[in-house]
Parts: structure tokens; C-alpha cells; sequence
């Protein structure tokens, strides 16, 4: 485990990415940032919102990363007069 130069603040776990959601047209979809070779990468392109990305080495997989994502598809709308939002999960 790797510590910040601040030994006051928590552990954290070096990666070489950086896992973020982004809007991409209409949907949020799941973006990889590689710290070494900065260039990023679309990791989801289909419909549906996706979000709180997460990522571990997987042995299994021939010492491969998992990325999972969750992947609800909501339906916004606002409420007529106000600046609120409604949402329910669409079906």
C-alpha cells in the first residue's frame, strides 16, 4: 500500500488508471484515464446511464483488470414551476 507525502491522511491504492463517469452525447457513460500513457479510453458505448466505477486485478482472468460499473436506467424529468428533477428508473 502507498501513502501520500501527507502520512496524516488515509492509505489509498496506486493504480495506473482512473476510472470517472462522463457525459458522452446523452448518456453517462465509463471513461479509463492510463496515467502513463495519458490517453483515455471509452469503456461502455451502449445506451443506459452508468455510474460509480470501480476497478481489481483479476487472476482469473490472467492477471487482467475487472472494470464494473452500475448501470440503472433512469428517466428524468423536471417538475413543472420549479428547478427540481423527479427520477424513476425507466422500463
Amino acid at each position: 500500500m502507498a501513502y501520500p507525502s501527507d502520512s496524516r491522511s488515509e492509505p489509498f491504492i496506486q493504480s495506473r488508471y482512473i476510472l470517472y463517469q462522463a457525459a458522452v452525447g446523452q448518456v453517462v457513460q465509463i471513461i479509463k484515464y492510463d496515467t502513463e500513457t495519458h490517453l483515455f479510453r471509452a469503456l461502455t458505448d451502449d445506451t443506459g446511464d452508468k455510474y460509480s466505477p470501480y476497478s481489481w486485478e483479476a487472476p482469473e482472468l490472467g492477471g487482467g483488470r475487472l472494470f464494473v460499473a452500475e448501470a440503472i436506467p433512469y428517466r428524468f424529468q423536471q417538475v413543472p414551476g420549479t428547478s427540481r428533477l423527479l427520477a424513476e428508473v425507466a422500463g
